[in-house]
């Protein structure tokens, strides 16, 4: 029986509240077998966003991870938002999959729009010219018609896309409420 190519994720953490939605991300796809390579890319609105959520300062970028998820980690790798020459720039280097979670209002019509001044949306870019998976967990509700505009100039673009509307009742939501509602394994 052959054995399934390990997949290539990138996760993009913009600015808009849900740090622990991300950081939930980042744990079941460091635990997942079939995942072999995660890209994270964070925004600096996405660091004041651990910051003050989860009060998990950035200082060394690289060191994110291991802080996020309480332990050293096998797959998860940091790339500056400001490279955009990164490898997952580029549609020759093969992304599975790519999840903006959150995504802000701004990164959703920076991606909507085609603008590609930086590494999340430069990726995301690339994930819907070359036709692959791409989910938006936007949280900033409610839309106003800029942003329903938005969403759908993002997808009606041709790509294997997901839409994720998040919803945390306080931004000091208690966590449990996230890991009672988590789906079993």
């Amino acid at each position: 029986m052959p054995t399934e190519k390990a997949r290539i994720v990138t996760v993009g953490v913009t600015g808009a509240s849900g740090a622990i939605l991300a950081q939930k991300a980042l744990a079941l796809l460091e635990e997942d077998a079939r995942v072999g390579r995660v890209h994270l890319v964070v925004t600096e609105t996405g660091q004041r966003l651990f910051a003050e959520e989860l009060q998990i300062s950035s200082g060394d970028l690289k060191q994110v991870p291991s802080r996020l998820l309480g332990k050293t980690t096998t797959k998860i790798e940091v790339l500056s938002n400001k490279d955009v020459g990164a490898c997952i720039a580029s549609g020759s280097y093969e992304v599975d999959a790519m999840l903006v979670i959150p995504c802000s209002m701004g990164t959703l019509g920076a991606i909507a729009g085609g603008l590609s001044d930086d590494l999340v949306s430069r990726a995301a870019d690339v994930m819907l010219k070359e036709n692959r998976k791409l989910v938006l967990c936007v949280r900033d509700t409610p839309f106003n018609r800029i942003h329903l505009e938005n969403l759908l100039r993002a997808f009606n673009k041709n790509a294997d896309k997901g839409l994720c509307l998040a919803e945390i009742a306080a931004p000091n939501s208690d966590r449990t409420e996230i890991e009672r509602n988590r789906p079993a394994s």
